[in-house]
């Protein structure tokens, strides 16, 4: 049972959240090699090499470890990071887990109460809390799920995953558009397609998912304080 738990994670959170982000920047990476040590590679140079690789064994399971290494790599902070480098972030005071957002949504949930049947003596109160207090408050809803509720927990992780994916995708996007300047400089500045295209894709990357990564983020911690909520509702025998 813990093995099939193990591999139930792996396949939500690594596969998911991990090697997209890292293949990626494997790709970059590689390109990025190429172009330094060799100025005159062509686009049909790099196809040939690619499908050379993978069509390798050995070689493209190499190739997904390093892709899952760098991934991790980028997943230690990635959350943080995007979290900072996204628009609105300087606009707004209301940073993760959003007191404003979990405040208006207990409010609204709570003015509901005739319609859900839900106890609202049995909800969190974090009004007037420290961002730094409530962050505690998230993380040890978190918790509790994951020990008393596996398969709420297991639902929200869907949506911590989908965050991670999009925070990933987000920091190698912007490392894929510093290495496709420097293709493109090592390249004197030339059409170089392999580096136009790289920044392209880059640009697109960190525009659709940059402007979407507050918004995953949010539903994120929204679905945590509902199930959180669900939870103690179900504790005390109302629902």
């Amino acid at each position: 049972m813990p093995n099939q738990n193990i591999i139930s994670r792996i396949s939500k959170v690594d596969f998911f959240a991990v090697l997209p982000a890292g293949f990626y920047l494997c790709i970059t990476l590689f390109l990025t090699f190429q172009k330094i040590v060799d100025n005159d590679i062509s686009l049909k140079f790099v196809w040939e090499t690619l499908i050379d690789f993978a069509s390798k064994p050995v070689a493209f399971v190499f190739t997904l470890y390093v892709a899952y290494i760098l991934g991790s790599t980028i997943q230690v902070n990635s959350v943080y990071f995007t979290e900072y480098l996204t628009p609105p972030r300087l606009f707004q005071k209301d940073t993760f887990p959003y007191p404003n957002e979990l405040e208006k949504a207990i409010k609204r949930l709570n003015k509901l109460s005739k319609a859900t049947k839900h106890d609202i003596n049995k909800t969190p109160d974090i009004e007037g809390l420290p961002e730094s207090d409530i962050i505690h408050a998230f993380n040890y809803w978190k918790d509790t799920l994951s020990m008393e509720c596996p398969e709420a927990f297991d639902y929200y992780q869907t949506h911590e995953a989908q965050t991670r994916f999009y925070s990933g995708i987000f920091i190698s996007s912007l490392i894929g558009l510093i290495c496709s300047i420097i293709i493109l400089i090592r390249a004197s500045m030339t059409f170089y397609y392999p580096g136009v295209i790289l920044l392209s894709v880059s640009l697109v990357l960190l525009f659709t998912i940059g402007g979407q990564f507050r918004r995953v983020r949010r539903k994120e911690t929204l679905v945590l304080l509902y199930q959180y909520i669900v939870y103690l509702q179900q504790k005390s025998g109302k629902i």
